[in-house]
């Protein structure tokens, strides 16, 4: 039997500063999200690669879709997309509200129109932070407001276990 020995210096946190920092943002941040708090809302997240622009870069995409309400309590659907470099810890998204559609296309053609801005970053692989800005002038009806959230994960895509 031999026995090794060996010094192991005390826990630093000052020596891993990036510990605390968001993480890049990628495909395992696909899946749903939510606040346990306010049943029935929430965002679903795709994170994925466009295709090759030429350079060899193929640049990254994130797609929101906010399923929340409006100040009446009627479902109020947000969507948008924004892209990214891989590595980037933060993600901006333009988030639009369609209007003049019908269910199952059974009238005219909807129209998107823009609600206001979406900021993502991802704490660690089940909580996610985002602040929100509805944009000036928007119509009577439609849903205003800004502030900071921080959800959690909900679902994730088989097989892209976030660790």
């Amino acid at each position: 039997n031999r026995f090794s020995s060996f010094s192991m210096p005390v826990y630093n946190p000052a020596q891993y500063a990036a510990a605390s920092q968001p993480l890049p943002i990628s495909g395992y941040m696909t899946g749903n999200w939510y606040d346990p708090a306010h049943s029935g809302e929430g965002i679903q997240v795709e994170v994925g690669e466009l295709t090759n622009s030429g350079n060899g870069i193929f640049p990254r995409f994130i797609t929101i879709a906010w399923y929340t309400y409006d100040s009446a309590g009627i479902p109020y659907w947000l969507f948008g997309s924004g892209t990214f470099n891989a590595g980037d810890k933060t993600a901006a998204v333009t988030l639009a509200y369609e209007s003049g559609g019908g269910f199952a296309g059974s009238s005219g053609a909807a129209t998107a129109k823009l609600w206001g801005t979406f900021n993502v970053q991802f704490a660690d692989c089940n909580t996610m932070r985002f602040n929100y800005q509805s944009a000036s002038g928007l119509p009577t009806g439609v849903p205003t407001g800004s502030g900071s959230k921080t959800w959690q994960r909900l679902s994730q895509m088989n097989g892209l276990t976030c660790q």
